[in-house]
Formats: structure tokens, C-alpha cells, sequence
């Protein structure tokens, strides 16, 4: 998912922090990068034994900017669920919908987070 922001003023390198804090206090562990006019935050977790990942792109400047937020997550599952029941992966698809969740939780979390974060990095 991506979001835009036009007029905004915001302190990019304020915004990328906040955004590493909100991963920390997930538990999760980041590395940030700097390209030009894009930041990529890629943060990993451990969970269900799974690995999971999500990276974060913010491109543009203070007054122009977007965030997309990506995961590894796979697709899928929910469509076949039923067959995989039927010849006994049952508890396959119990983990891979905790993980489904676990990654809705984040993704949701992360948007509320973020239209806070944008508004705390406004410059005066």
C-alpha cells in the first residue's frame, strides 16, 4: 500500500526515525538505507518460527513525499485452506493465518502510526 503527502513540510529524516521506533517497539529489528531522494526501511521478525519481512519506502522531499509500506507476506492461503484441510495440513493452515494476522496487525498498525509520525515531523 502507498499513501501521498503534498504540502506537508515534513522533516523526512525525523519521519524515518519515528518509523524505526515504531519497529522497535514491535520487537522487530531494521536497517535503513539512504538513496537519493528515497529512504528504505527494511525490518525483519521472527515469528511462528517464520521469518517475516517489510520494507518501508519514503520518496520525495518535505513537501512532497509518499510511504509505501511491502511485506514477504504470500498469498493465497485462504484459497486453498479447504483442500489442505481435507487430506489433514490443518495445523499448516492454523500457523500460516497467525502469521496473516500477525501481518494485518503491523500493516494496520503502521498506517495509524504513520499520519501520527507525519504530523509530529511537520517543520515549524
Amino acid at each position: 500500500m502507498k499513501k501521498q503527502w503534498k504540502g506537508e513540510r515534513v522533516d523526512l529524516d525525523a519521519l524515518i526515525k519515528r518509523v524505526e521506533e515504531f519497529y522497535r517497539n514491535q520487537g522487530v529489528k531494521t536497517t535503513t538505507e539512504h538513496k537519493q531522494d528515497t529512504y528504505f526501511v527494511y525490518a525483519t521478525k521472527v515469528f511462528e518460527k517464520k521469518p517475516l519481512g517489510f520494507l518501508v519506502s519514503v520518496r520525495g522531499s518535505s513537501d512532497d513525499f509518499s510511504v509505501e509500506f511491502s511485506s514477504n507476506r504470500g498469498r493465497g492461503v485462504a484459497l486453498i485452506s479447504p483442500l489442505i484441510s481435507m487430506i489433514g495440513g490443518g495445523i499448516f493452515i492454523l500457523d500460516k493465518l497467525k502469521v496473516e494476522g500477525f501481518y494485518d496487525v503491523i500493516e494496520s498498525d503502521f498506517w495509524a502510526f504513520v499520519k501520527e509520525a507525519v504530523e509530529r515531523s511537520r517543520i515549524s
